[in-house]
């Protein structure tokens, strides 16, 4: 942005300070083993997706032929 602050950070690793005696840390590593799921799942299919865009060509590269149908009254 205009301010120099990127929006994104790559990050290795982190670090959490917890301490064993908190009532929700089990379900904190559930939440964050499942973004870090989530995450893993989300980068592979944009791989995928990205390889199929520059391998495959476009389906329709011809124009196709206008088709019309006669208008029947009864």
């Amino acid at each position: 942005d205009l301010a120099g602050i990127p929006r994104y950070f790559h990050l290795d690793h982190v670090e959490i300070p917890l301490s064993p005696h908190q009532s929700r840390l089990k379900s904190l590593i559930c939440l964050l083993l499942t973004l870090r799921n989530v995450m893993i799942v989300n980068r592979s299919l944009i791989m995928q997706a990205l390889e199929q865009a520059t391998s495959h060509l476009p389906r329709n590269v011809n124009p196709s032929p206008t088709v019309s149908t006669p208008y029947i009254i009864n």
